[in-house]
């Protein structure tokens, strides 16, 4: 049989820590989570390939999630959404391209390949350094709330 004895003089304030801190996250994560998608998502816009507006059409940010658990997206990610922005993204070496023809049969073509843009990456570089410092100061936002309590 096993028993357990909680009697600290600071469990009373433990659990009080426990019951508001998922509130406290909340109120300093997300907004800097918003900001730093934002940031991210205007450095990206400009910079995207043009050629048909397709993956400017339906480039997009999200925030989901609450407290600890937030996610932050900027990009594609529905079905039917551009294919093409991982190569634009990454580039591509030269190959051949195989594609059927009515009437032809299989044609293969030579495709030259095409050089990273590094348009994501290099946004990424650019408003790195300040989101980092939003979430560094919503961090000590929370530390603050928690002490006061």
């Amino acid at each position: 049989m096993f028993s357990i004895r909680v009697d600290a003089a600071d469990v009373d304030w433990q659990i009080r820590l426990l019951k508001e801190f998922p509130d406290i996250a909340q109120r300093h994560f997300k907004p800097a989570m918003e900001q730093a998608v934002g940031n991210l998502s205007r450095e990206i816009e400009p910079s995207i390939p043009h050629a048909t507006g397709r993956a400017e059409a339906t480039f997009r940010e999200k925030v989901s999630g609450m407290g600890m658990r937030l996610t932050g997206r900027v990009g594609w990610w529905f079905a039917g959404d551009p294919w093409y922005v991982n190569v634009l993204e990454y580039g591509a070496s030269a190959h051949d391209i195989n594609s059927y023809a009515p009437g032809a049969g299989v044609y293969i073509g030579k495709h030259p390949g095409i050089g990273a843009r590094y348009f994501m990456r290099n946004a990424d570089e650019r408003t790195r350094g300040e989101n980092v410092e939003k979430f560094d100061d919503a961090k000590n936002k929370v530390i603050k709330d928690l002490t006061v309590l």
